[in-house]
């Protein structure tokens, strides 16, 4: 099963989260990963379970391990008693039928990555994903037994928030299309809508790298303002669900803020409109201490005057900076 395995190892490659579940003995299968003959081994999987109980039940506590939705799995077994029981247990999951010999495996696989996994352009996070799974079971086990704010001054924090460059297009893209949780407006773009906001001189389209002492999280948020003379206006803020909860979206805000007083602006305006997912960020304005100033249940919308008279609180250190000038990146 060499070949399936690379296959496998193909998708892990290109950011899709892999997971083993197999019920068996742990001091038989910890041998395995150590026979030259894997392709697989144990560190390109983001959460294993072996052990005798119900897969139906070790995915569900996966799912609840990687703050996962349990519809975002397929679920490939070549018992067709284990498939079984997922669909009765799990229909949410996807379920494809498996074929019956080694000789349908290439197809299998192929029919696997036009289903559930159409081809689209590799981000570098991508790339790191698994090991960004991995990194966050290090941060939830680093926070046992520790307040709130003794866990965010011991992550280490940093972030390095600058105008967009041009390899960064397609992962904005991305953002865009997948955030739905972190995402004021939920507007979508393709890459070729970013190219085109980066070279409009009334828009500045900010990108925010982050990590911590556990790893690199990669380009994790964008902002982007449309400016008027004195006045901008915030069209897009966007964070990956993954750097949610440990204040960096103050440190981001701070920075955005800076860097637009420097270009002259007084007032800075934004809005929330509701997705059915985006309540998470329902009253991130408010936080940032923006004055309400319209809307009703579905959208609300926000101004601030420049600069503001209390700093935004964070546990963030800065690498980096916004440009002062011009549309390029960083200085």
């Amino acid at each position: 099963f060499e070949d399936f395995q690379r296959g496998i190892r193909e998708l892990q490659e290109r950011g899709v989260i892999l997971v083993g579940l197999t019920r068996n003995n742990a001091a038989d299968v910890e041998p395995v990963w150590d026979d030259p003959r894997m392709a697989l081994k144990r560190g390109d999987f983001a959460a294993m379970r072996v052990d005798w109980n119900d897969k139906a039940a070790n995915l569900r506590e996966v799912a609840r391990e990687l703050n996962l939705a349990v519809d975002s799995f397929v679920f490939a077994d070549d018992d067709p008693v284990e498939r079984a029981r997922m669909k009765e247990a799990c229909p949410e999951v996807a379920v494809p039928e498996f074929p019956g010999d080694e000789k349908g495996l290439a197809k299998f696989l192929r029919r696997v990555r036009r289903l559930y996994f159409p081809e689209m352009r590799v981000t570098r996070e991508d790339a790191l994903r698994t090991a960004q799974y991995r990194a966050e079971a290090a941060r939830r086990d680093f926070a046992g037994g520790l307040s709130a704010e003794k866990f965010l001054e011991g992550l280490g924090m940093w972030a390095d928030v600058h105008l967009a460059e041009a390899g960064e297009f397609p992962r904005i893209a991305q953002l865009s299309q997948k955030s739905n949780q972190f995402n004021v407006l939920s507007n979508r773009y393709l890459v070729d809508d970013v190219a085109g906001f980066s070279r409009d001189a009334g828009r500045m389209l900010w990108t925010v790298h982050a990590g911590d002492r556990f790893g690199d999280q990669g380009l994790v948020a964008f902002v982007q303002a449309v400016l008027d003379g004195h006045e901008a206006t915030i069209v897009d803020w966007v964070m990956s669900c993954r750097a949610m909860n440990r204040r960096l979206e103050f440190a981001v805000e701070e920075r955005v803020e800076e860097d637009l007083l420097g270009r002259g602006v007084a007032k800075l305006c934004a809005s929330w409109r509701k997705t059915p997912k985006n309540a998470p960020v329902e009253r991130l304005f408010d936080g940032f201490g923006f004055a309400r100033t319209g809307g009703g249940e579905y959208e609300r919308l926000y101004e601030l005057e420049m600069p503001r008279r209390e700093p935004l609180r964070h546990y963030v250190e800065f690498r980096g900076s916004c440009a002062a000038n011009g549309k390029g990146g960083k200085p």
